[in-house]
């Protein structure tokens, strides 16, 4: 992660869920993950900072792992909850841009959304 992060200007967000199981347990425990290694994927249990890494780089890493109350934008714990149009509005666009969301854009998303818009398929 360490060459990764050096081309990370701010802030990288590991969103991580202990309920992915499917996909990022079962599946990388029997597939393998993306470096070819048969374990849990860093977005089940989250990035751990090797003792070689680079301490300034490691820095921009943000883990953010699941939270119950994200079930509300659609997020509920598996691999693609973090993907809907809801959760990015409510969660992800806000980190990035350094500010919480708005109780109004939130309340009126979650108002308007259809199914597929807060569970993709």
């Amino acid at each position: 992660m360490t060459k990764a992060l050096s081309h990370v200007a701010g802030h990288a967000y590991c969103f991580n869920s202990p309920d992915d199981d499917l996909v990022l347990g079962t599946g990388t425990k029997m597939f393998g993950t993306i470096d070819g290694q048969r374990c849990d994927a860093m977005g089940r249990v989250g990035f751990e900072k090797p003792t070689t890494a680079d301490a300034v780089q490691y820095a921009k890493l943000i883990l953010e792992p699941y939270q119950k109350a994200w079930a509300k934008y659609g997020h509920v714990g598996g691999h693609i909850g973090p993907m809907g149009q809801i959760f990015v509005e409510a969660v992800v666009a806000p980190l990035m841009l350094g500010r919480p969301a708005s109780a109004q854009v939130l309340n009126k998303a979650v108002k308007n959304a259809t199914p597929d818009v807060l569970w993709p398929k």
